[in-house]
């Protein structure tokens, strides 16, 4: 900002280039996804990051990536991992939480052409070339047969998912925009991309200038519209939290996989106290097979269940669900039921807003069920209203509802006060 002898003010919004200094971040167990942004003339992994030492699985340092072909993790020194590029994003264990200074060959990418990137089909870990921030939407998709589209054009002919998942390093969650303009890629930080076909990403070369928003008018990932609605869940266990996930209708979405959902990105790669994976499972299959999802749209309908798949790490833990108010997400005509089937647990949401739980074992995978369905035609009664002396002072009451229904009793005495 310069302010002038008259007060004129001029502001402008420049993004500083970074330095070859990989500063450790706030994390769990020393865990973060990265990406190097420079050149080198020995790319080896020790030697670009030295200052760690030794990065053998079982030391103090290692570095791991996602091997899209065989959907596995591979560990330093396998071939996936030995060498460390720009553009490539993979997981850093620094257990010291050392600053890491890049050795003397170390040298930025050329920011007067592009640089390309190549992904195969599924979640790739990428990161920016470049020193600078990049909007996404600013990269261009170059697919098998030559044809250069952007990122909407690309994401509309099923070419990839047009949004970068970062890693909170500190909630052990993923990040992303819903909305694709507002993408941006970081250097140093690393990044899930999904690709539905092997495509190669094609980075223009940056300016200093602050990357902005694109124009409007792109898509909104997972979004709800004016002819459905959308209903956020989040799950805490052991004081850490899962959030942004959601479930609802839109008029456009199918009943499975679609272009509508918002898929998650493989778990990261160290097993950390509270909720290890939430996501809602696509089909009816087995759990452990399925497709996760961060966002599960299905088109309307009178009735619609969703499968939501809540992993945690340890046993004997308080396992809790939230969601907002559903008087301002849910339509009225519609009664939503949380079902956890594992303890006998029917929860109608419309009157709560929490459902919690207790894990039998470790690493315990529950499956919730959600069902939406409409009001039936007859109105809410009560029948069939019956009490019965039990023994020691007990007395059993029995009714039948026409409609699931929160039900509060009051126990009154013959001269109508509460007992």
């Amino acid at each position: 900002k310069f302010t002038g002898p008259q007060g004129k003010v001029l502001e402008r919004t420049i993004t500083i280039p970074a330095v070859p200094v990989l500063t450790p971040l706030e994390s769990l167990r020393g865990l973060e996804m990265v990406s190097i942004p420079y050149q080198f003339l020995n790319s080896d992994a020790e030697w670009v990051l030295q200052d760690l030492g030794s990065l053998q699985p079982g030391g103090n340092a290692t570095v791991v990536r996602y091997d899209p072909y065989t959907e596995q993790y591979k560990f330093f020194p396998d071939p996936a991992i030995t060498n460390i590029e720009p553009g490539m994003g993979f997981w850093l264990l620094n257990l010291t939480r050392a600053t890491v200074v890049l050795p003397a060959d170390a040298t930025p990418v050329s920011q007067e052409e592009a640089y390309s990137i190549r992904l195969s089909r599924g979640w790739n870990q990428i990161g920016s070339p470049f020193t600078v921030s990049m909007p996404l939407s600013d990269v261009s998709v170059v697919a098998a047969d030559g044809s250069e589209w952007s990122m909407n054009e690309a994401y509309s002919r099923r070419l990839l998912l047009p949004t970068a998942f970062a890693y909170d390093a500190a909630a052990n969650d993923y990040t992303w925009e819903a909305d694709v303009a507002e993408s941006v890629l970081d250097p140093y930080q690393g990044y899930w991309l999904r690709a539905y076909e092997p495509i190669t990403l094609q980075f223009p070369p940056p300016t200093l200038l602050a990357p902005a928003s694109a124009d409007g008018g792109g898509p909104v990932l997972g979004g709800g519209n004016s002819d459905g609605w959308s209903v956020s869940l989040m799950v805490s266990a052991a004081g850490r939290h899962k959030a942004g996930r959601r479930f609802g209708v839109r008029g456009e979405a199918e009943s499975g996989l679609d272009i509508t959902d918002v898929p998650q990105p493989p778990v990261a790669a160290a097993n950390v106290s509270g909720v290890a994976s939430a996501g809602f499972v696509v089909g009816d299959g087995p759990v452990h097979l399925a497709d996760r999802l961060l966002v599960d749209n299905r088109p309307p309908a009178s009735s619609t269940q969703w499968r939501f798949a809540v992993t945690t790490c340890g046993a004997e833990e308080e396992v809790t669900v939230t969601w907002d108010d559903l008087g301002t997400q849910l339509p009225g005509t519609l009664i939503a039921t949380l079902v956890d089937s594992a303890a006998g647990e029917r929860i109608y949401m419309r009157t709560n807003t929490s459902y919690t739980y207790r894990t039998r074992v470790a690493n315990e995978t529950r499956l919730l069920e959600v069902v939406v369905q409409e009001r039936g035609a007859n109105a809410l009664s009560v029948t069939s209203v019956a009490a019965q002396q039990g023994p020691g002072g007990q007395v059993g009451i029995t009714y039948s509802l026409s409609a699931a229904a929160n039900v509060d009793i009051v126990m009154r005495n013959i001269s109508g006060v509460p007992v």
